[in-house]
């Protein structure tokens, strides 16, 4: 019997959930085929903590790869492994799995500042936590306490969580400014730059709406 999830958190909402979607290249289509649509809307949201904690994103695996074999979630886990994969080479190109302090330096970055300051909107500590407590609810053999205090720390949305992964951030981006520097040199006028401003810009976008959202 599928089991119903409570959204107790707003960024499991469908107004929230409609945008993370919009920056997955996804819709409700896609989770409303599966066998159990509420446990696919929880997974989606996973993908947002999967780079937070290596204990978090081993249990998301784990329950992940028990779809993998079951009827009805082909098309669905196809589509997440893909995604989940893409999100954890490019963070970046999907804002929903940044952290605040990462998705002003990105933000800034790839359009100048035309996205406002988003430092103060949530912190990551209460929305890490919250959200692992709601997605808990579905990992089998794993409860929401543990989701929320081993696998996902108060002190990993603070300064620790927020410093290293800023310094990841930090050198993608020096290896990101060389590539687009030769990039320019063989596609004048910054043609490039600009299409990628252009994908980039309507999931930035939504996810500043998302995190706007009270």
């Amino acid at each position: 019997m599928a089991e119903t999830l409570t959204v107790s958190h707003r960024w499991l909402r469908d107004d929230a959930m409609a945008l993370l979607l919009s920056e997955a290249s996804c819709d409700f289509g896609m989770l409303n085929q599966t066998p159990d649509p509420q446990k696919a809307r929880a997974l989606v949201a996973g993908l947002c903590l999967i780079r937070m904690s290596d204990n978090f994103r081993f249990a998301f695996e784990k329950e992940l790869d028990t779809l993998r074999h079951t009827p009805g979630w082909g098309p669905f886990y196809s589509w997440m492994i893909m995604t989940k994969f893409q999100v954890t080479e490019n963070p970046d190109e999907y804002p929903f799995s940044l952290t605040d302090r990462e998705f002003d330096y990105y933000a800034t970055k790839e359009f100048s500042g035309k996205i406002v300051d988003v430092q103060g909107i949530y912190k990551p500590p209460n929305f890490y936590t919250a959200l692992g407590q709601d997605i808990g609810a579905f990992f089998l053999g794993v409860s929401a306490g543990m989701i929320a205090t081993a696998f996902i720390p108060e002190a990993a949305g603070a300064a620790a969580l927020s410093g290293a992964a800023f310094g990841t951030t930090a050198a993608r981006a020096a290896v990101s400014s060389l590539a687009g520097a030769v990039t320019s040199r063989l596609m004048p006028g910054n043609s490039w730059a600009a299409a990628r401003a252009g994908r980039l810009w309507p999931r930035y976008l939504a996810e500043y709406n998302r995190r706007m959202l009270r």
